[in-house]
């Protein structure tokens, strides 16, 4: 992990890495988070071949990667562990990379196992050669997203997200691309994907607020979203509706961009 952070904004943006510090603000207080975005370069750069990868592989993550057949889901486990683990180190300085577990879930979900790491949580999303992933507090759930907007098909899409739920004066495809990842967003925090009943991820968005759509979900409206799109790809995250998730927007779209 030879990314140097800056432990007090946590911020820093290479061409291949942005680490974004993320601001939950709550009545009661505020909570600190890492949102790490990170194209394959960064991977190549850093732990392009066996030695690099198990500097900073946990022996169990290691034997996993080791026994996957393909090369691109190989490659895809290895970027998004290795932008967790930044996020997870943005927020824990002390950290050694290596002696952080992310395990899978029985649900498919990414389980930190360190004790150094506290109560530390994680969310991974992997979208064609970009990993995304969000380190928050477990008391503080968070679920993240990325798609390339061309990639979800319209017709496939409908069968998940009714009309009503679309963002207003967005071309068809991009509003359907935002509205299937605020709703995987979503899906990361219940643990059940897309594979929940149609209704029960439904959206209530709000206007478009420059290049951000908000809203929250009907039948879990203790849960909002956020989305944003640059270029081709589309982000979102989900956080609980009483929370305000401060973060450089347009640092995140320059990077996506």
């Amino acid at each position: 992990m030879n990314e140097s952070h800056d432990t007090t904004t946590r911020e820093t943006t290479t061409g291949d890495m942005l680490t974004l510090a993320l601001r939950l603000r709550r009545a009661e207080g505020e909570d600190a988070a890492q949102i790490v975005l990170m194209r394959d370069g960064a991977l190549l750069r850093e732990a392009g071949d066996e030695a690099c990868d198990e500097a900073w592989l946990h022996g169990a993550e290691a034997l996993t990667a080791d026994a996957m057949r393909s090369a691109s889901a190989r490659a895809s486990f290895l970027l998004g562990r290795y932008a967790a683990k930044c996020a997870l180190k943005a927020l824990r300085p002390s950290l050694a990379p290596q002696e952080v577990e992310i395990r899978r879930g029985v649900f498919g979900q990414p389980v930190v196992v360190c004790p150094q790491a506290g109560d530390l949580a994680v969310s991974i999303a992997h979208c064609d050669g970009l990993a995304a992933a969000v380190a928050f507090p477990q008391g503080h759930p968070l679920g993240i997203d990325v798609e390339i907007v061309a990639s979800v098909d319209a017709e496939t899409a409908r069968g998940f997200v009714a009309p009503h739920e679309l963002a207003p004066g967005l071309a068809p495809q991009e509003a359907y691309a935002r509205a299937w990842c605020a709703k995987e967003s979503l899906g990361k925090i219940l643990r059940c994907g897309l594979a929940a009943p149609s209704g029960a991820l439904a959206l209530a968005g709000e206007a478009l607020q420059g290049a951000a759509w908000r809203g929250r979900f009907v039948a879990h409206d203790q849960y909002a979203f956020v989305t944003l799109r640059a270029q081709e790809r589309a982000f979102a995250l989900a956080h609980p509706a009483r929370t305000q998730p401060l973060f450089d927007e347009a640092r995140l779209l320059a990077f996506l961009g």
